[in-house]
C-alpha cells in the first residue's frame, strides 16, 4: 500500500507539480486548497496521513494556524505525535 501525503497548498501550479512528482514517486496524494480544508480531510479520513506538506501561507487558515487547531481538537492532538508535518511557503518573483 502507498504512503498516503496530505497536501495543503492554495497555488495551483505548485499543487500540479507536486502531484504529478509524488505520484510518479508512488506516493497517494491528498489535495486541500486551504487549511480549513486540509483540517477537515485530516478529521475525515480514514486512514491518516503518512505525512502533512503544509503551505504557511494560505486563504482562511495558514500552516501555523492549522497546527494550532490541530493541538486544540483532541481528536486530531492525540493523533498530531503520529504525523509528521513539513512547512514550506512560495514566493513569486515578477
Amino acid at each position: 500500500m502507498p504512503k498516503k501525503i496530505l497536501l495543503v497548498e492554495d497555488e495551483e501550479l505548485i499543487i500540479e507539480l507536486l502531484e504529478r512528482k509524488l505520484s510518479q514517486a508512488g506516493y497517494e496524494i491528498v489535495v486541500a486548497r486551504n487549511g480549513e480544508e486540509g483540517l477537515e480531510k485530516l478529521r475525515t479520513m480514514e486512514k491518516k496521513p503518512d505525512l502533512v506538506l503544509l503551505d504557511i501561507i494560505m486563504p482562511k487558515k495558514g500552516g501555523f494556524e492549522v497546527m494550532e487547531e490541530i493541538r486544540k481538537d483532541e481528536n486530531l492532538e492525540k493523533n498530531s505525535s503520529n504525523y509528521n508535518f513539513k512547512f514550506w511557503t512560495t514566493c513569486r518573483v515578477r
